[in-house]
């Protein structure tokens, strides 16, 4: 080994048969710097780099090009230390940005790809799986205020099956597109509220069944949280109606069945009954007409064997 010559002025080290092997330091000059190791003309070894614009690493080469364990650190901040492949993060590696943002897994060329951890300045934090930097495959993430999601995870979306736990205690099971409920899925509220059925775009469209806490039920159609369309409500005092809905209120034709065993024939607006309609006893007897809570005012009637008996007409 010997010490360079003047005909190569930007490397000043040592030579193998007139080739950089060994120790030496060379100065490009774009300003960059690598003090280390070489072999053949090439950097091979440990060595560290150092760029005009302050960039630097430090740790394995080999055939020129950063190969096996090494820490990339940017102008702005960023902190990387772990496994290289041809002048790229591969393997498994920890990333830190000046935020507070870090990453820690496994990574494919300068990405995120495989199982790994991610947590974010305010607390949020994601573990799984990851495909060309995104979440993708399977999942948890718990967030800053304490929601929690384990499920399927697809271009960085919750996409697929999954569960999600509010840290009010609210909590919903089912399916996922795009981060929101999309398809069939269950709800159940801390306070006792319950929902399954159909969901689109995280609010309740479509088919279901939705349950107060006090046991009254709604099994029908949904559109925008909101019964709407047809459906049947069922009160816990005995009562039931079915019929048409709109904007969470009876509006359009229905039949109210009370617990007495009467039964109401009518149209409804705005979730109040419209008075003109047909009242049906349990007897089979019948009422038509303007209909209040404590008289008639229209026609009064019976049945026998599917046949009216006799009517009566009140004024």
């Amino acid at each position: 080994m010997k010490l360079a010559t003047a005909l190569d002025p930007n490397y000043e080290g040592e030579l193998e048969y007139g080739k950089k092997s060994g120790k030496g330091i060379y100065t490009w000059s774009d300003g960059r710097r690598y003090e280390g190791q070489w072999k053949d003309d090439v950097r091979h070894g440990n060595g560290i780099e150092t760029l005009a614009n302050g960039e630097r690493y430090e740790g394995d080469w080999k055939d020129d090009k950063k190969n096996g364990k090494g820490v990339y650190i940017w102008s702005d901040g960023r902190r990387f230390e772990g496994e290289w492949k041809d002048d790229k993060q591969n393997e498994k590696g920890i990333y830190a940005w000046p935020d507070g943002r870090q990453y820690e897994g496994a990574l494919k060329d300068d990405l995120k790809d495989g199982n790994g951890i991610e947590t974010l300045p305010d607390g949020e934090r994601y573990e799984g799986t990851w495909k060309n930097d995104k979440k993708d495959g399977k999942g948890v993430q718990t967030t800053a205020k304490g929601d929690r999601y384990d499920g399927d995870w697809k271009d960085d979306k919750k996409n697929g099956k999954g569960v999600y736990t509010w840290s009010s205690g609210d909590r919903y099971e089912g399916d996922w597109k795009d981060d929101k409920r999309n398809g069939k899925g269950a709800f159940t509220g801390a306070k006792g509220t319950k929902y399954e059925g159909d969901w689109k775009d995280d609010k309740m469209t479509g088919k279901g069944i939705y349950i107060w806490p006090d046991g009254d039920r709604y099994e029908g159609d949904f559109k925008d949280d909101n019964s709407h369309g047809k459906g049947i409500f069922t009160s816990t005092d005995g009562s039931r109606y079915e019929g048409d809905w709109k904007d969470d209120k009876k509006h359009g034709q229905g039949v109210k069945t009370f617990s007495n065993g009467n039964r109401f024939e009518g149209e409804w607006k705005d979730g109040t009954r419209n008075p003109t309609g047909r009242l049906i006893y349990p007897n089979g007897a019948w009422s038509q007409g303007h209909i209040n809570d404590d008289m008639l005012e229209g026609t009064y009637g019976a049945m026998q064997g599917g046949r009216t008996t006799w009517t009566y007409t009140y004024q």
